[in-house]
């Protein structure tokens, strides 16, 4: 019983990684648009301390850019 709810949970690996990805994209810099997936107080790339929440529209839009790239280099 417990197996068919972690099936119906994620479908297929796809989706499991596109999960995955979600998670990660927590924070956002504002500076220079670097996603960061912990609030260290500052942005992993530049260096700014003007992260916020990323909203999930932002993370939507991320992830099918990131899909996109992905299914035209294969």
């Amino acid at each position: 019983m417990m197996y068919l709810s972690i099936l119906k949970k994620y479908r297929t690996p796809y989706e499991r990684a596109r999960k995955q990805r979600y998670k990660l994209l927590k924070y956002v810099c504002d500076k220079c648009g670097a996603y960061n997936h912990i609030d260290q107080g500052y942005c992993g790339m530049c260096m700014s301390t003007h992260l916020r929440k990323a909203t999930a529209k932002e993370k939507t839009q991320t992830l099918s850019l990131i899909e996109n790239v992905i299914d035209s280099s294969s």
